[in-house]
Formats: structure tokens, C-alpha cells, sequence
């Protein structure tokens, strides 16, 4: 049974004239941040690949329980921004900054405490890539903050609101990757001096109307079984056309609708004009089936 996934619309895209602001920004910060780490004999290239807008429930679906992600805070001010990190990346960081050669393929592990540490300087280095190549008038107040031990199930974000993600292409000697950084737009609002729009409380009604109007506009598959059989390999090699297949719903049984595969209904298959119809008799698909249809009416 293919099932219809309702499309919720997509949160807005950024301003394109902030967007440009934004992106010119980590631009520089990519290019300080390679050089800071060639300074440590890490070679590895940078660019900014992307800044899109994203509820935090797709946003942070792809992060594994091992991923380096650390907050990352803005003097004064309580909005939240996460740094993001793939574990084999941190492990191929980690590697070259206590100078070694990493492995050529690195698989998700958990990191030692001292490997802990020096990756956490990785992510001080990225903050300080940002706070070097920021072009304000006045300085940028940013700062590591906690580490989230499971970024995927973060409380830092309102499931509500979007959240802007800017990822950056990471290329080492043994592979591609990148670093993300998730921010709020209060967080945006906040460094670039853009007013901040109040929250407004939300009534239960208000709510309750809202989500009533979602639910109005989704689609759901209702399949009818007809009936099954079990057939064996030669017996199914041998079908040819005219063949008729006994099925293991008898005529007097009612056939059994499904939801999104789940037994919602019993009923009768009829016609209605030059179309087949389904009469729903019973909403009890556990219900004992019936011989009679009109008694099942």
C-alpha cells in the first residue's frame, strides 16, 4: 500500500540580503579557519555549501548519538546555537592535531576522554574562525558553551520554530565531510541588530482550531483486501491467463478496510454506476464476521 505523507508547507527562507550577509561572513570564516588549522598542520579545505531554514525535527534527524556538538553562546543573551560535528571528522581532526595520520576509512566510536578534549578545541578554533572574521562595527561576543550529548534529542530548540542551518563542506585527505552550524533567527537577530518579534502566547482554542484545519487537509489511503492465497513456486510458474485462483475470503464474509495498513472498518463490495464501491457495515474490523450482509447492516 503506498502511503500519501501530508506535505506541512516549509518554513520561509531567510532574507535574501541577510542571507548574503550571513554567507559572506562564513565564507571568510572558512578561509581563516583553514589557515588556523594549517597552522597546526591540519590540512583541510573549507567552503560554506549551504544555509537553509529547517524545523529542528528534520534538522536534526540525520545526527547519530556520537556526533561532537557543542553550544556555542552569545554574551548576554539566552538564544541558542549549536556547532555540529560527524564523529569520523572529529576522530580525522583529533588524529592530525595530536600529529598523527588518521586511518584511511574512520567508523562512529566513542571518543576517550582525552580525545574529547582536543576536539573540543577544534570546536574553539571554529568560534574563533568566527569571532576573527566577523566585519561589525563592534565586536562579536561568541563563546563555547556546554556539550549536548545527544544532538538529536536537544531541548535546545522550540519544535515549532525553524531554525537556520549553514553547513560547510569539510575536505581532508581521506574523505569529504562537514561542519554545521544550527542557529535560531533570534540568535541571526541578535548579531546582526535586527529587531527580535515576540513570542505571542498561543490559546488552547487558537491551537485546537489550528491543528483541526491540518487535520482536515491530510490524505489517507483506504485499501480494500479483496482476499490472498498461498501459492507454491511451481504452482505460480504454471498460471496462465483464464486460470481461476481460489481465494481464502469466502462471498458471505465481509471484506476488511485498512488505514495506513491498520484494520479500521468491515464491509461489502458492490457497484456504484460504472465504478466498484466498499459499503462500511462495521467499524470493528475485530469484530466475528457474519454470514448474512444484511445482518451485518
Amino acid at each position: 500500500m503506498n502511503v500519501i505523507r501530508y506535505d506541512f508547507t516549509r518554513p520561509p527562507p531567510l532574507a535574501p540580503n541577510l542571507r548574503a550577509k550571513l554567507a559572506q561572513w562564513l565564507g571568510r570564516s572558512n578561509t581563516l579557519l583553514a589557515e588556523l588549522f594549517a597552522g597546526m598542520s591540519v590540512p583541510v579545505e573549507l567552503r560554506l555549501d549551504e544555509i537553509t531554514t529547517l524545523y529542528p525535527t528534520e534538522a536534526l534527524a540525520q545526527w547519530t548519538d556520537k556526533t561532537l556538538a557543542i553550544q556555542v553562546k552569545l554574551t548576554g543573551r539566552e538564544s541558542q546555537s549549536v556547532v555540529a560535528l560527524p564523529n569520523p571528522l572529529v576522530q580525522d581532526l583529533v588524529t592530525r592535531l595530536l600529529g598523527d595520520s588518521p586511518e584511511e576509512s574512520l567508523t562512529e566510536r566513542d571518543l576517550t576522554p582525552a580525545e574529547q578534549s582536543v576536539a573540543e578545541f577544534a570546536v574553539e578554533t571554529i568560534v574563533r574562525g568566527l569571532k576573527e572574521s566577523w566585519q561589525g562595527e563592534s565586536g562579536i561576543g561568541l563563546s563555547v558553551g556546554e556539550t549536548e550529548t545527544n544532538l538529536r534529542r536537544t531541548k535546545r530548540f522550540r519544535l515549532t520554530e525553524p531554525i537556520l542551518v549553514c553547513r560547510s563542506s569539510a575536505k581532508t585527505s581521506i574523505g569529504d565531510s562537514s561542519w554545521t552550524w544550527l542557529l535560531t533567527n533570534e540568535f541571526l537577530a541578535h548579531l546582526f541588530d535586527l529587531p527580535i518579534r515576540p513570542q505571542r502566547p498561543v490559546d488552547d482554542h487558537t491551537s485546537r482550531r489550528h491543528l483541526e484545519e491540518l487535520v482536515r487537509g491530510m490524505q489517507s489511503e483506504l485499501e480494500v483486501r479483496l482476499g490472498g492465497v498461498q501459492l507454491t513456486g511451481p504452482e505460480l510458474a504454471a498460471l496462465r491467463v483464464g486460470d481461476v485462483v481460489v481465494l481464502d475470503q469466502r462471498v458471505g464474509e465481509p471484506l476488511q478496510a485498512s488505514v495506513r495498513g491498520e484494520p479500521k472498518y468491515l464491509g461489502w463490495a458492490g457497484r456504484v454506476g460504472n465504478r466498484q464501491g466498499f459499503e462500511i457495515a462495521l467499524g470493528n474490523p475485530q469484530a466475528r464476521f457474519g454470514t448474512d450482509p444484511s445482518d451485518a447492516a
